[in-house]
């Protein structure tokens, strides 16, 4: 928490991805001075209650951001990420993918959205993604945004027993497209 471990965990990440295995961090606070890039079909979980990732400060960067081809099913959960509140691009998790899950996760303290989902490389629509028990507090940014205005790529998601805590200025939540959408509790 103390030392800058980015270079450990993307090694690991990387490492992990390349033979087939997912990364699951003990529950320690752990600080980046970069994005940690997570790829689709992966698993990168944490201790829950226990495991967090901090960004270092003045850091304009997500926490965590998708990498590589868009080939679904990607998984983040169990940790909570602290941003640094300086950049509008200090993103909690910046994704494009489909069939992903962003599951007990707590966000806070960043200076854009909690989580934003995008469809930057998208060939077709990214569809059923769960984001569920994700608490984001005190982000600058909306907490909960997926898609960009007029785009219908993002539809059939679930965001199910979430809290969105705001600053006064900040929404609580964006969908480009309300096609399919099941937002409960």
């Amino acid at each position: 928490g103390t030392t800058d471990d980015t270079t450990a965990i993307q090694a690991a990440i990387d490492k992990a991805n390349s033979e087939g295995g997912n990364v699951k961090l003990q529950g320690k606070t752990y600080l980046i001075t970069t994005s940690l890039k997570i790829p689709s079909k992966f698993v990168f979980e944490g201790v829950e209650g226990k495991t967090r990732i901090k960004m270092s400060a003045g850091v304009n960067e997500p926490i965590l951001t998708h990498t590589g081809t868009i080939a679904g099913k990607t998984i983040i959960q169990n940790m909570s990420l602290e941003g640094n509140e300086t950049g509008t691009e200090n993103h909690g998790i910046y994704i494009n993918d489909y069939y992903s899950v962003i599951k007990n996760i707590e966000i806070i303290r960043c200076g854009g959205c909690g989580i934003k989902w995008h469809t930057t490389g998208a060939a077709g629509t990214l569809v059923e993604n769960r984001i569920e028990n994700v608490k984001v507090r005190d982000c600058k940014g909306t907490s909960f945004a997926f898609g960009e205005a007029d785009n219908n790529q993002i539809t059939d998601g679930f965001l199910i027993n979430c809290i969105s805590q705001g600053t006064k200025t900040n929404k609580a939540l964006m969908i480009s497209s309300g096609a399919g959408w099941v937002v409960n509790g």
